[in-house]
């Protein structure tokens, strides 16, 4: 089937010239908006969003008091499809007067009105941490498996295999606290009580990556009696700092000759994991039939989206605690 979308070098330029006109304060870019009554620009900052004749006046008319700046780095991906276009641009704002440099990103969709493109939608945005926009780092989980897969480490044979990822809440945060020295030594020691854990019930450590973990198992009762019994560890652990950890589990029909074993089982535990809560352990429904009928309690299930997986997905929590 064609692909009926198409790059649009006209729509990348658009937004190339528009990006110019609005760093040099060029109140000419406002020209180069709908009239329509859709019109919104929602911005970085909190109540940035404007509407219609608002945003039209706010580039016309208080262009002057806009702070003075540059683009660098400008990188645009543009598409349309009939009356109908988008761009996709990132951009390394920089100041003059105080050097500082920015990184920003934005989305804007255009609508063709007698003949011309027209921007209808604005929304731009500067990428923070996701520890400061989310009150917690979803962690390594990919770097981890991609690291995995890179190695691909002997398991000793194909068949059906539960993957575990671990990683601790609030490393940054506890690195600032602690420091740098003392983080490294409880990394080591956190991750040598993994190993030994996951040994204890018949798996292997396959990867680490920081303070995260992969392992393998090839059952998903000991997969989880593994997570189980780390997450009471943590819960024991009365020295300070307190460790809370994320855990995510997935199984699968592994190959270790094509290589399937390093793609979607992997990827969906790591998926799996980034969903987990500090002290959470969450897990597959394909885990959770593995283990039907056996003395482990499940709650909250959640039917999602998993990144860069199709269709939806059920998604449980284990209920490690008394």
């Amino acid at each position: 089937m064609p692909d009926r979308y198409q790059n649009s070098p006209e729509l990348a330029a658009i937004t190339r010239r528009f990006l110019q006109c609005t760093a040099r304060r060029d109140g000419s870019a406002s020209g180069l908006f709908s009239h329509s009554s859709a019109l919104l620009y929602l911005g970085s900052a909190e109540g940035e969003l404007f509407t219609g004749d608002v945003l039209r006046r706010f580039f016309s008319e208080t262009r002057e008091e806009l702070a003075v700046f540059r683009y660098e780095d400008i990188d645009i991906h543009a598409f349309e499809r009939d009356v109908m276009g988008w761009s996709v641009w990132s951009a390394t704002m920089v100041t003059p007067d105080t050097g500082a440099r920015i990184q920003f990103r934005g989305t804007i969709v255009f609508g063709l009105e007698e003949a011309q493109w027209k921007i209808v939608h604005l929304h731009n945005s500067n990428p923070v941490p996701n520890a400061t926009s989310l009150g917690y780092d979803p962690g390594n989980f990919d770097e981890i498996a991609k690291a995995a897969a890179r190695d691909r480490p002997n398991l000793g044979h194909a068949g059906l295999a539960t993957i575990m990822f671990t990683d601790i809440a609030d490393s940054t945060l506890i690195t600032e606290t602690i420091g740098d020295t003392a983080w490294s030594d409880l990394v080591q020691n956190h991750v040598r009580e993994i190993k030994t854990i996951v040994t204890r019930h018949g798996g292997e450590l396959v990867k680490t990556l920081g303070d995260g973990t992969m392992s393998a198992f090839y059952g998903a009762g000991p997969a989880l009696l593994a997570a189980q019994e780390i997450q009471e560890r943590m819960a024991e652990r009365e020295t300070e700092p307190h460790l809370h950890v994320r855990i995510g589990v997935h199984s699968g029909q592994v190959t270790e000759a094509s290589g399937d074993f390093f793609g979607l089982v992997v990827n969906k535990a790591a998926r799996i994991a980034v969903l987990a809560q500090p002290g959470d352990i969450r897990l597959s429904d394909a885990t959770r039939i593995l283990v039907a009928g056996r003395e482990f309690r499940f709650a909250d299930p959640v039917t999602t989206s998993l990144k860069g997986l199709a269709g939806e997905h059920v998604i449980h929590r284990l209920e490690w605690r008394e």
